[in-house]
């Protein structure tokens, strides 16, 4: 299976929550491997975090709103990326199943989002320079 780059929005005390036992950054870093998704670059802010299977991307802009970590994440990944899944730590529906939907469902120019209220997961097309967050 083809592997897609991911983005994890994991800035605000919540990622740290306890689900069952387990951290909902955890959780959902590992739900993306599931769903076919690597590298997964993690974008934190709140509150320092560690997570195995993640590249852990410290934002300090995170408070001016989610295109600074976005950028950030986006920042973070190989050079030649074409195409990066967006999802946000505890999101409603994370699934190894939706993220596989999302990934079928074709990538889409981040200039195309309204990330305040997209909630995700969506792929993200990264081919030309101008599809990138301003």
């Amino acid at each position: 299976m083809l592997r897609i780059a991911a983005v994890l929005l994991a800035t605000d005390e919540d990622a740290v929550a306890l689900i069952d036992g387990e951290r909902r950054v955890d959780r959902d870093v590992r739900t993306l491997r599931e769903g076919g998704c690597g590298p997964i670059a993690v974008v934190t802010g709140a509150v320092p975090i560690e997570v195995l299977g993640g590249l852990i991307v410290p934002d300090p802009r995170w408070r001016d709103g989610p295109e600074s970590s976005v950028r950030a994440g986006l920042a973070a990944l190989p050079p030649r990326t074409g195409s990066a899944l967006l999802a946000r730590t505890g999101a409603p529906g994370l699934t190894p199943g939706a993220v596989r939907q999302a990934i079928e469902a074709g990538a889409r120019p981040p200039a195309d989002l309204d990330l305040e209220h997209t909630a995700g997961p969506v792929l993200l097309d990264l081919s030309h320079r101008a599809n990138r967050i301003p």
